[in-house]
């Protein structure tokens, strides 16, 4: 935090705000197990890993399936596909 200018101090407080918000973005999947997603727009080529929390869907979800993710704070859950 920089204490030395209010500016710069709200500022950082904002990017971390801006960090936390949930943001929904459609996805490919890139492997089925462990699951990666391929983010729409993403420069990454190799597609980021999801959290654990979407790996306990019931049903395999198979590699080029178009699904639907909600980032936050650099994790990715898969909502639908």
């Amino acid at each position: 935090m920089n204490d030395d200018d209010p500016i710069l101090a709200k500022l950082e407080t904002i990017v971390a705000l801006l960090r936390a918000t949930p943001t929904v973005k459609w996805a490919t999947v890139t492997q089925a197990s462990p699951l990666r997603v391929h983010l729409d727009g993403d420069i990454d080529a190799a597609g980021n890993p999801v959290s654990v929390a979407a790996q306990t869907v019931k049903t395999s979800i198979a590699v080029g399936t178009r699904v639907f993710c909600v980032e936050q704070d650099s994790r990715i859950t898969v909502i639908e596909s």
